[in-house]
């Protein structure tokens, strides 16, 4: 009985303890959350950019939308503005979009890229949550490139099982 009480002690200690600890471990913050799904979005967009074979990259789903790399250059063209916008520069949206004109794989990768770490600024702000618009439109953008992956009979980067 004695050995049982004792069992009993440091089972309800163990729990006891284990709860206080998960207790202690605070939970993300709305900013935390934000970030996190935003670097996982803007990783995921741009593997896809690097992955796509370029001669795929004037695929169009419908006659009505973007090819593939139109697509990834106006995730780039968005970020761009967010970037700019965040740091009280004016823009001027039709320039962008002609600066932003496709004319290569390697071309449209660098400018997804730089634009990623241009926005990079805002995401690493204290004021990240006005990104939360951006970032569910983000999520839309990937969606769509899973599209054009699946009906190009490819398989997306973080579907094939080796991430």
């Amino acid at each position: 009985m004695r050995k049982l009480s004792g069992l009993l002690f440091l089972l309800l200690c163990f729990v006891l303890g284990s709860g206080a600890l998960r207790a202690q471990q605070a939970a993300p913050t709305p900013e935390e959350r934000l970030r996190t799904s935003w670097n996982n979005t803007m990783k995921k967009v741009l593997e896809m950019a690097e992955d796509f074979p370029e001669d795929k990259y004037s695929y169009k789903a419908h006659l009505d939308s973007r090819t593939f790399g139109e697509e990834l250059l106006h995730v780039a063209v968005v970020n761009t503005r967010l970037a700019r916008q965040a740091r009280g520069e004016t823009v001027d949206a039709a320039a962008l979009e002609k600066d932003f004109a496709y004319v290569s794989k390697a071309d449209t990768v660098a400018k997804l890229k730089k634009s990623i770490e241009d926005i990079s600024s805002i995401v690493n702000s204290s004021d990240c949550l006005r990104l939360i618009g951006a970032l569910e439109y983000a999520g839309e953008q990937y969606g769509k490139l899973v599209v054009y992956y699946r009906v190009n009979g490819l398989v997306p980067p973080r579907s094939r099982g080796d991430h």
